[in-house]
């Protein structure tokens, strides 16, 4: 892990949308700048989310289960930040 003081990085945070008047959903894509700290942290909560999928343990489910609701926390603080990515 090396960034600078600072530093920012773009992610992308997907929003499941129904189509209006069928029966379908659609994935809306932000971009959103977050410092690089935050860079790491997000990819560890991803990587727990897709290994769950492969391993299908009671510990991997259970990890699952943090890393979508810690994601999904993350996404609606994103949304409502209104300052420099930087301060974030």
């Amino acid at each position: 892990m090396d960034w600078t003081e600072g530093e920012v990085r773009s992610i992308e945070y997907g929003v499941l949308r129904k189509c209006r008047g069928k029966n379908a959903y659609k994935v809306n894509w932000k971009e959103f700048k977050v410092p690089a700290p935050y860079d790491c942290l997000i990819l560890q909560l991803v990587a727990e989310d897709v290994h769950a999928n492969v391993q299908q343990s009671h510990e991997a489910s259970r990890r699952q289960w943090y890393a979508n609701r810690t994601l999904d926390a993350l996404g609606t603080e994103l949304k409502s930040w209104k300052g420099e990515p930087k301060d974030f």
